[in-house]
């Protein structure tokens, strides 16, 4: 029996290594996320879900058909490699070894979205005991990177899903996840005088002026940093550049970018008004990003994205019964500091969200990006498991009832 439950593994982890190595190999940089999708359009279908690319560029598949709408989130874009020659292997050719699989987007999110097929195929081949209570719907989403929760925003709108619950299913070394913090970014502006160089005191500096700025910016972070409880929330000046007549003359204008991390009980309102009184009279502004998707559709928004904390006994209680089960002992939930869908699916839209993802975080974004296949069969496993346990609480029938 264990040898061929050792077997079994064996052979799951060389398909998983096959199909996530296929799956890195496809460059999909936020905005350039359409090869991506249309190989994945294939997989799905293949195996019998109704997966189609909507008007933004989501890949969304479904299996189902029941009252219960379950989402599994995953976004298909990376962010770029850096320099290429600082990495191992090339950071497109899915290099596997000691099973590890290498390449810009393993961890972040390509491991997920290896995960999330799989398990459909297994939920599948037993759909007759929930395909009448549940849907399951996995949406591959765009351009999560430069403005997380956006894409998922637009494929719930745009193809009215409604979800009674939504997997977040970023890298979190296979801990539940029932916190995020938030994100804003602000731009500062100060003003000064232009004078020629060599009678800097005959006009007013912008540079010097917000240097007292920033001195402050970094006092704030400190403090931040200090506070005894909660996700604790950080504040950093991301850039800074002046503007004079010259190369010799004294700059007559200065604006920073800062990143505003939040905890969760922090609110937009609280950090621009934290940020507008250490600014003093310099102009305070949060800045707006304007996307295109590979379809090319326009997407505008703020560059607030806020924190979030799921509180649902009823549904935590099911990811703790399906934790268990898998691994044997009561899960320790942790949280994100970084920026996911969450931030629109609970933050803004108020949908039970719950996080649990393949990899390591720490692996994110970084040279020589790997992940282990061990924690993507893992991930699928679970993500195979949790609609038998949901079927076997209350959850389910009080979400249902409650429409």
């Amino acid at each position: 029996m264990n040898k061929a439950k050792d077997k079994n593994r064996v052979t799951n982890y060389k398909r998983i290594a096959g199909l996530l190595s296929d799956l890195i190999r496809i460059e999909s940089v936020s905005g350039l996320e359409g090869n991506i999708a249309k190989r994945l359009l294939f997989l799905f279908n293949d195996i019998g879900a109704d997966a189609y690319i909507d008007t933004t560029g989501n890949l969304i598949a479904t299996i189902g058909h029941g009252p219960y709408n379950i989402v599994l989130d995953a976004h298909m874009d990376t962010v770029l490699t850096g320099q290429h020659e600082l990495w191992q292997h090339n950071p497109f050719e899915g290099y596997a070894a000691d099973n590890f699989v290498y390449g810009r987007g393993a961890t972040d999110m390509k491991g997920a979205l290896a995960a999330i097929f799989f398990a459909f195929e297994n939920l599948l081949n037993k759909k007759e005991e929930w395909e009448d209570e549940l849907t399951i719907i996995f949406i591959g989403a765009v351009l999560e990177e430069p403005a997380e929760g956006v894409g998922l925003k637009y494929a719930l709108e745009e193809n009215e899903i409604t979800p009674n619950l939504v997997i977040i299913t970023e890298p979190s070394s296979l801990k539940l996840i029932d916190r995020q913090r938030g994100r804003a970014e602000f731009k500062i502006w100060t003003k000064g005088v232009s004078a020629h160089g060599a009678y800097p005191d005959k006009g007013s500096n912008a540079v010097y002026k917000m240097a007292d700025i920033i001195k402050k910016i970094e006092a704030l972070n400190k403090a931040l940093r200090e506070r005894p409880a909660g996700l604790k929330g950080s504040v950093a000046v991301t850039n800074i550049s002046s503007r004079a007549v010259s190369k010799n003359g004294i700059p007559e204008y200065c604006e920073i970018t800062i990143d505003r991390r939040l905890d969760v009980d922090e609110t937009q309102n609280d950090v621009f008004n934290e940020i507008e009184n250490i600014s003093g009279s310099a102009k305070v502004e949060l800045t707006n990003f304007s996307l295109t998707s590979y379809t090319g559709k326009q997407i505008k928004g703020e560059n607030y994205f806020p924190s979030w904390k799921e509180e649902n006994a009823g549904i935590k209680g099911v990811f703790d019964k399906c934790y268990e089960q898998l691994f044997g002992s009561p899960p320790a939930w942790d949280s994100w500091k970084f920026g996911t869908d969450g931030s629109y699916s609970k933050g803004i839209a108020g949908i039970p969200t719950i996080g649990f993802g393949p990899g390591n975080p720490d692996e994110a974004h970084i040279t020589n990006e790997k992940i282990n296949i061990a924690d993507v069969y893992e991930a699928s496993m679970f993500y195979s498991l949790l609609p038998g346990t949901l079927l076997k609480t209350s959850v389910l029938e009080t979400a249902v009832l409650s429409k």
